[in-house]
């Protein structure tokens, strides 16, 4: 997701307060949709929450081993 936060860093892009992806977030989803999911948003959005999920379990199984 480096590509488009790295870009609207560049540009100078705001971000809204109250958000609850960034948005590159929501540029990095429809990017993965078009390519990947033959545009179908509604899949990539589960696919990227399960990945997500999995992520932070991740993360908190190797916090409690510490």
């Amino acid at each position: 997701m480096r590509f488009p936060d790295d870009l609207l860093k560049a540009i100078g892009h705001d971000e809204y307060c109250r958000r609850h992806m960034t948005d590159a977030e929501i540029i990095t989803t429809a990017l993965v949709a078009a390519l990947f999911f033959n545009g179908n948003h509604s899949r990539v959005c589960n696919y990227m929450k399960e990945a997500r999920s999995i992520y932070t379990l991740r993360i908190l199984y190797k916090i409690s081993l510490i």
